[in-house]
């Protein structure tokens, strides 16, 4: 009987939480749900034991498990007779060593008190520029994210010193490149982006920085993509190293200049943001383009206004179709050309903007209605460039709507406002 198989998982979690039926299990949940879509039964374990039994009950009881943070009502697909694991009690833990410059944290932790926990003891963690909200350290993790700090430091994983998860047999891993003579090898690279697939995380260990003296912040407004290839070129170069170099695509920049109207030149086609953590000079070439600015509140203004752009596109086209692309930044113009010829082709616009290389572009086809007919236009679409980015020496990364053990959604339509 069913009751009786809750009945004994409600017993296995004392501490932590059971919703079963449509009544308690629909308000964790969103989107447009079909009849086979909410899940049999949501469960917030209370702790790694109570995890680690809920797990043994669903190889028990031969069901899959589904995952998310908890921390807002998550879209799902066809988790009928599955489990809907929230990692949102995972949340006490935040523990700061300045021997070993870390952050210890919980994965249920959400990510802004990751952020004010971080500021009080002077640090910061470079992933989170900006701060996505809704979001915790686990799901981030899981889903993918790199933050725009990368280009001098690299990407989340080199900022990753351990992670603690459970797989799918019940057992408990410590995985990470701090971890010296571990008896188990280190998977961290293959959990990050794996959206729950290989099992749970539950702690991270969090290499981070102490806050910078000083700042600045130079907004490039380039009159052509050629002129973006040409401008990052001379970042690699020209020293000091920026720490975040972040570009905005030609539509991108039109639906940020809508939103924004006193931050943008008219004459910008294309935007890129870099930021430093030290004063230093450009060459006077790129400083006819540049908008430069060393005031850390003046700074944090301009990067709160760019990344108005998910929101601002928002409002221009709700409906649209999403990816991430990895691309070298020597393939801009050839990508902006490839936007420009493939929306005539098909009457969609499309837009990206984010980081090259070692983080990811944020790719957006804009459409006019949420049609099957404008939806599969817009599959195509993608198709093509996921084509091109193959060509170009790149890659697309999750072209695919959430589904079982896919649900670390990233917020990047909500990101906050804060910036660190």
């Amino acid at each position: 009987m069913l009751f009786d198989r809750y009945a004994k998982l409600k017993k296995a979690i004392p501490d932590g939480s059971v919703h079963i039926g449509l009544k308690q299990v629909m308000p964790l949940l969103q989107g447009k749900l079909e009849k086979c879509d909410p899940p049999a039964v949501a469960v917030e374990p209370a702790n790694l034991d109570e995890l680690c039994r809920v797990i043994e009950f669903a190889a028990e009881k031969n069901l899959k498990i589904a995952v998310s943070n908890g921390l807002s009502p998550v879209s799902v697909n066809g988790l009928s007779e599955q489990i809907l694991v929230l990692t949102s009690r995972f949340s006490g833990l935040l523990n700061f060593s300045k021997s070993r410059a870390s952050m210890r944290v919980d994965s249920g932790v959400p990510i802004e008190t990751l952020a004010v926990e971080l500021a009080s003891h002077g640090q910061r963690w470079m992933p989170l520029h900006p701060v996505p909200s809704g979001d915790s350290v686990g799901s981030l993790i899981a889903s993918g994210w790199e933050g725009f700090r990368n280009w001098r430091d690299g990407g989340t994983m080199s900022n990753i010193r351990a992670i603690e998860w459970i797989g799918f047999d019940g057992r408990v891993y410590l995985s990470g490149s701090s971890l010296v003579g571990a008896d188990s090898p280190d998977v961290s690279s293959l959990l990050f982006g794996s959206r729950g697939k290989y099992g749970i995380i539950t702690s991270v260990e969090l290499a981070v920085k102490p806050l910078p003296d000083a700042r600045m912040l130079v907004l490039f407004e380039l009159p052509e993509a050629a002129k973006a290839v040409e401008l990052i070129r001379y970042l690699r170069v020209a020293g000091p190293a920026p720490e975040a170099v972040v570009y905005f695509s030609e539509l991108a920049t039109e639906i940020l200049r809508s939103a924004n109207d006193h931050t943008l030149k008219d004459k910008a086609r294309v935007v890129v943001a870099a930021e430093w953590d030290t004063d230093c000079d450009l060459n006077s070439e790129w400083e006819r383009y540049a908008r430069i600015e060393s005031d850390p509140k003046a700074a944090n203004g301009i990067w709160q206004d760019l990344f108005r752009l998910p929101k601002a596109a928002a409002r221009l086209s709700p409906h649209r179709t999403t990816a991430r692309m990895k691309l070298p930044a020597s393939a801009i113009e050839d990508l902006e050309d490839r936007f420009r010829d493939l929306s005539k082709d098909y009457n969609l616009g499309v837009a990206c903007w984010g980081t090259l290389e070692q983080g990811h572009l944020h790719l957006w086809i804009l459409q006019p209605d949420g049609e099957a007919r404008t939806n599969r236009q817009a599959g195509d679409l993608l198709k093509k460039l996921a084509e091109d980015a193959a060509r170009l020496g790149g890659c697309l990364l999750d072209t695919k709507p959430a589904s079982l053990l896919n649900l670390h959604d990233t917020a990047i339509d909500e990101l906050s406002s804060q910036v660190s």
